[in-house]
């Protein structure tokens, strides 16, 4: 009993420990664990943690000590804290594929993880800046200009530097929050973000300044999200114009085989998928991205071979492969071979992996080198191919991380594409979170054009996304399996698919006129 009722006391004096440990309003030690706690909390709204509900208040405890107007020193602390937080959890992964498939030495794939990290850091580093400038003028200008900064860093992070990374933009973190992603077919994935960044600034502006309006604000646009989400998931079909049962092959094909290994998988493995596949009704069957040593149009015997195993089961393939370039390099490609065995028009990859594929800026880089040593040597498609055509279907395909770049989809659908393809091998993640995220990134692609995407992964994970984002099938992790499912394909244009992110470029074009009205009334 004595030790209950001490126990106030003992809190107490450790809260005022702690209270004297942090400092005043504004001291670095408050600005890192703001920092470290919001990061940590964003990090936690992606899987493999998937707590999403985190994400609608992960940026309020950074914005809170902005407005306290603390140093600079200490607003680099608190900005480094987020970003390492942040980025650091979400992609924790990435120094193993270095290790394991770069065979880089630990040490050095920590520091270039760490250089990554530094880089990525840079995209909100306008969103904080701006934000604490704005606080020590016109606070209620800060608030109200944040949440277009930091979607404006999201889209510089989805179109710059290195061609691009925008992976776990905040609004993918409400992949199962179904009523309110409906919007992505009208704003997309960053029109998201902006919404769950506006919500972290009310909470700020409750916390901070007693200001509630803003939360009154958000509260409204969340309601009206709700309604058009409940519309669309339970009102709204989208026209259907064709069915077709597709077979999704997942093999497993290991990326350190042999001569032997390969012979193996291409000529009696898949093969014999296909052949189940076909023979079980598929209309199509599509293989995955995977390791292949085989480059189809030029070798005679692997081309001929597969020519006439479809010829005999009559049913179209979709597949991966490379194809040499007549300049130098090669396209990483997918092919298509008709019902009759001749070969179709083929898909070259438009949006190469940096460090993978291709080594950027490589005459200023000389340096560098490819992050894993099996691919490399790329380059990149002009887009100027016909789109593959399986009947009266065209196929809008996106190979590998391409499914996480909104405008490729939205190309593919303005070219007439009624199914969204994504092929991709994802054995590099390895059983990480980092199959899972990609998985729920390429999910938005298909809420954003409303239409099925039909997903082959190498090692998983495969499966199809309706209109609606909601995943119907899925496969396990490091399986061999052959999925089937019905889907029909659709031309259907959505509001995204037409203006794409105008509306949220407008969005943050206001942002960024409020930084400008702070500064000129700073002048004044």
């Amino acid at each position: 009993m004595r030790g209950l009722e001490a126990a106030p006391a003992l809190l107490g004096r450790g809260w005022q420990r702690a209270r004297r440990w942090l400092g005043e309003p504004g001291s670095w030690r408050r600005g890192l664990l703001a920092g470290a706690a919001g990061g940590a909390a964003l990090a936690l709204s992606f899987p493999s943690a998937g707590i999403f509900p985190l994400a609608w208040g992960a940026l309020a405890p950074l914005l809170v000590f902005l407005l306290s107007k603390p140093s600079w020193r200490s607003v680099a602390v608190a900005h480094l804290a987020f970003c390492l937080a942040y980025f650091g959890a979400v992609l924790y992964w990435i120094p193993r594929v270095m290790v394991v498939y770069g065979r880089m030495p630990e040490g050095l794939s920590l520091a270039v993880f760490a250089l990554m990290l530094l880089t990525l850091s840079l995209y909100p580093l306008p969103f904080t800046l701006a934000t604490r400038w704005l606080a020590g003028r016109t606070p209620r200008l800060a608030l109200a200009a944040a949440p277009a900064l930091w979607t404006g860093g999201e889209l510089w992070r989805n179109y710059f530097i290195v061609d691009g990374f925008p992976w776990a933009a905040l609004g993918y973190s409400q992949h199962r929050y179904l009523w309110v992603v409906q919007a992505a077919d009208l704003v997309g994935v960053y029109g998201l973000s902006w919404l769950l960044a506006a919500a972290s600034a009310a909470l700020a502006a409750w916390w901070a300044l007693g200001w509630r309006q803003p939360a009154l604000a958000v509260a409204c646009l969340l309601a009206l999200c709700n309604l058009y989400g409940a519309y669309r998931l339970h009102g709204w079909e989208p026209p259907g114009e064709s069915a077709l049962e597709v077979a999704l092959v997942q093999p497993d094909i290991a990326v350190a085989g042999d001569r032997d290994y390969y012979a193996q998988a291409y000529f009696r493995q898949l093969p014999d998928q296909y052949a189940r596949a076909a023979a079980a009704g598929a209309d199509l069957v599509i293989f995955p991205e995977a390791p292949n040593p085989y480059v189809f149009l030029d070798d005679f015997y692997f081309r001929t071979f597969y020519q006439r195993l479809v010829s005999d089961y009559r049913t179209p393939l979709v597949f991966n492969g490379a194809a040499r370039r007549p300049a130098g390099g090669s396209f990483n490609s997918a092919f298509l071979l008709e019902a009759d065995g001749t070969v179709g028009p083929r898909y070259d990859k438009l949006h190469l992996v940096p460090f993978g594929e291709y080594l950027p800026y490589g005459r200023l880089l000389g340096f560098s080198r490819p992050l894993v040593s099996h691919v490399g040597g790329f380059v990149a498609g002009d887009g100027d191919s016909p789109p593959l055509r399986v009947g009266d279907t065209p196929l809008g395909l996106l190979i590998c991380y391409e499914a996480i770049f909104p405008e490729l989809s939205r190309r593919a659908s303005g070219q007439g594409a009624g199914l969204l393809v994504n092929l991709t091998n994802d054995l590099w993640f390895g059983d990480t979170a980092a199959p899972e995220q990609h998985l729920q990134m390429a999910a938005f692609r298909a809420l954003e054009q409303r239409k099925y995407l039909l997903r082959a992964a190498n090692s998983g994970y495969s499966g199809a996304v309706d209109p609606w984002g909601r995943i119907v099938r899925r496969s396990g992790l490091f399986r061999r399996e052959i999925l089937k499912v019905e889907v029909r394909s659709n031309s259907h244009r959505s509001l995204y698919s037409r203006w794409g992110d105008a509306p949220v470029f407008s969005i943050i074009l206001v942002g960024v006129l409020a930084v400008l009205v702070g500064w000129a009334r700073n002048v004044r």
